[in-house]
C-alpha cells in the first residue's frame, strides 16, 4: 500500500468518523426536540383538563344564578300578592270606618 493509498483510506476514516459524530449529534437534537414536544403536549393537556373544569364551573354557576332568579321572581310575585291583599284590607277597613259613622 502506498503512503497515498494511506492517505487516502486515512482522511475517508476522518471522514466517516465526522459524519458519525454529526449523526449522533442531530440524533440528540432529535431526542430533545421530541421531548420539547412531549411536555407540550402534556401542557396543553392539562390546560384543555382546566379548561373543561372551569366550564363546568361557569356552567354551575349559571344553574345557580338562574335557580336564584327563579326564587326571585317567586318571592317578587307572592310580595305582590300580600301588597294587594293588605290593600284589599285596607279597602274593608275604610269601608267598616266609615259605615260606622
Amino acid at each position: 500500500m502506498t503512503g497515498f493509498q494511506s492517505s487516502v483510506i486515512s482522511h475517508h476514516s476522518s471522514l466517516i468518523s465526522h459524519q458519525s459524530s454529526v449523526i449522533i449529534h442531530q440524533s440528540s437534537f432529535i431526542s430533545h426536540h421530541s421531548s420539547l414536544i412531549s411536555h407540550q403536549s402534556s401542557v396543553i393537556s392539562h390546560q384543555s383538563t382546566v379548561i373543561t373544569q372551569q366550564s363546568s364551573v361557569i356552567s354551575h354557576h349559571s344553574s345557580v344564578i338562574s335557580h336564584h332568579s327563579t326564587v326571585i321572581s317567586h318571592q317578587s310575585s307572592v310580595i305582590s300578592q300580600q301588597s294587594s291583599v293588605i290593600s284589599h284590607q285596607l279597602s274593608l277597613y275604610v269601608l267598616e270606618v266609615s259605615h260606622s259613622a
